[in-house]
């Protein structure tokens, strides 16, 4: 970027040529569409603008009377003849446009905008296609100290909080310019200069609208003069403070137009009602500014996908991306920066170490029941697979202890796949287990649904388990036990309190044997999972799983404990 005419003289500022402050424009620009608006000259024909009527909407028909027609209409009490007076201060002004200069004549045609009824509409067509003439005429010094004072009015202190600006974050002390004139000239250097014409439609068509321009905006000029601080006049700044802090003033200068810029895209309106693209140019200069040359390729990318006709945006995505490596840059112009940025977390994600990659919800979880799953059936179809993950965490896990209930669960699903498709399966409810189906297959016993990690008969009796005298001496007795003398194994190495549990599940079982008896004996010795209606189903699965289950343990060459208090098995 090339420095600017006379930057070594008086630091880079001609005061004469901004003006003096709001000499340029309306106070209520200068902070937001809610202060009050100038008052017309007294020379104009036209009714001047009340001192607090915001600009932001019309008045309405109720509102108070306007102080400059007041004295024309006082002794008129209805509200046609005053929009007659306001009428005819309009025509008049319209007709003195053409002769007055820029400056006045659009300040008169703002006010004519602010007092025009909203149903007047080709009345307000009238004024806009009046104004463009003076617009086209503002010159660029107009213009910078236009938008210095927009955005030094901006980041005045708020009223709730001195640390936040009205509208946008104040700057740092350290590279903040209280000068008006020294602000004007990085923002002519930095923004208005080449973009005279894009500076005028704005606020042309913010004046329209009878509003400033949006904060999106002003964080956006206020980037591209902080921008051209930290570069063209690094060396040189325009004010003495910020040429005293060197090169440590200058960096600061471009993080804070790396701030305001991402500020500014922040705020940008949907792409569907605006598609003003410089808001990630000045992204895209930042970033360039501070060596960052992949994001501010994106960010040029994105200025480009708003408007395709803008020239500079095209000019900054061709010059950036020519610094790009190969892949990234046939992405980046061929598939937008949405694949580019995908590309790159996927590299980032690669390169870290496994326990700080970024994982989706759940995911230890998912494999780890994939795994276990794949123990049983190798070879399931990918839908299968899903469904069965997506079964509820409990139901699964007891499933995954019992080979013979998980197979009807999932030959159940393989049955609706086959039938109806993948996409149908997903939407398949599947009823979930019932409590005694839960009973069936953990035992008669259980007292809770629990996760299922204990196999079939666990908890029961085992005479090859060694004596473990710790245990036995947490019940109080710290001395040998008759077995213990004796040298005989112990019959469990359980805590007494979970010796007594374990035999109250035994209890269960010789209860569950029992009705399996009674059972067979009423239907010809047929088990409950082999009668018509359940054999072959999700639930005859389940009750074929307990009841193999529960005879795999009565049948162990171990007894059962016949007292809860019998710790050792010896009598």
């Amino acid at each position: 970027m090339a420095r600017v005419d006379g930057a070594s003289a008086d630091r880079g500022v001609d005061r004469s040529r901004w003006g003096t402050q709001y000499d340029s424009d309306d106070d209520d620009d200068n902070a937001s569409p809610s202060l009050p608006a100038r008052v017309a000259p007294s020379s104009l024909v036209a009714p001047a603008a009340p001192p607090h009527a915001p600009t932001s909407s019309p008045p309405s028909s109720s509102s108070p009377p306007l102080s400059g027609g007041e004295e024309v209409i006082a002794n008129d009490d209805g509200d046609k003849h005053k929009k007659t007076d306001l009428a005819s201060g309009t025509v008049a002004i319209l007709e003195q446009a053409a002769s007055m200069p820029p400056i006045e004549a659009v300040r008169a045609l703002r006010t004519c905008i602010a007092q025009c009824p909203p149903d007047a509409k080709s009345r307000l067509l009238q004024i806009r296609k009046a104004m463009r003439v003076p617009v086209k005429n503002l010159t660029a010094e107009y213009l910078a100290g236009y938008w210095t004072d927009l955005i030094m009015n901006a980041e005045a202190p708020n009223g709730l909080s001195s640390r936040d600006g009205r509208l946008l974050k104040p700057v740092p002390q350290e590279i903040r310019m209280f000068e008006r004139d020294e602000y004007a000239h990085a923002v002519h250097a930095g923004y208005v200069r080449g973009r005279e014409k894009e500076t005028r439609e704005l606020l042309y068509a913010a004046w329209c609208r009878g509003r400033a321009p949006g904060r999106h905006v002003l964080a956006t000029v206020r980037s591209f003069a902080y921008v051209t601080l930290g570069t063209v006049f690094k060396d040189d700044m325009p004010s003495a403070a910020l040429h005293q802090g060197g090169e440590a003033a200058g960096n600061l200068a471009l993080q804070q137009a790396l701030k305001d810029a991402r500020t500014a895209v922040a705020f940008l309106p949907d792409k569907a009602n605006d598609t003003w693209p410089r808001a990630h140019v000045a992204l895209a200069t930042a970033l360039e500014a501070v060596s960052d040359t992949t994001a501010a390729a994106l960010a040029a990318r994105r200025a480009f996908e708003r408007d395709a006709d803008d020239e500079e945006a095209r000019a900054v995505l061709k010059r950036l991306a020519k610094a790009l490596p190969t892949k990234h840059r046939e992405l980046l112009l061929k598939n937008g920066a949405d694949a580019l940025e995908s590309w790159l977390e996927e590299e980032r994600q690669e390169k870290l170490p496994d326990f700080l990659r970024e994982r989706p919800k759940y995911y230890h979880y998912f494999e780890w029941m994939r795994e276990r799953l794949e123990e049983h059936y190798p070879a399931l179809p990918e839908e299968v697979m899903d469904k069965m993950l997506t079964m509820e965490a409990g139901e699964l896990d007891l499933l995954l202890c019992y080979p013979k209930a998980l197979q009807g669960q999932v030959e159940e699903y393989l049955d609706v796949y086959r039938s109806n498709g993948g996409e149908y399966l997903m939407s398949y409810q599947s009823p979930h287990l019932t409590w005694e189906e839960v009973k069936a297959m953990k035992g008669a016993g259980t007292t809770g649904l629990g996760m299922g990690y204990s196999a079939p008969g666990e908890g029961f009796v085992d005479a090859t388990r060694d004596t473990n005298h710790a245990m036995l001496g947490a019940s109080g007795d710290g001395r040998l036990t008759e077995a213990e003398r004796l040298g005989l194994p112990m019959a469990t190495e359980l805590p007494p309190d979970a010796a007594r549990d374990a035999y109250v599940v035994e209890e269960g079982t010789r209860e569950y044997m029992e009705e399996l008896e009674t059972y067979k004996a009423d239907h010809n010795g047929a088990l409950p999972s082999e009668t018509a209606g359940v054999a072959g189903t999700r639930r005859g699965a389940i009750l074929k799983a307990a009841e193999t289950a529960a005879m795999d343990v009565t049948n162990k060459p171990v007894g059962f404990l016949d007292d809860a208090d019998d710790l050792d098995g010896v009598d």
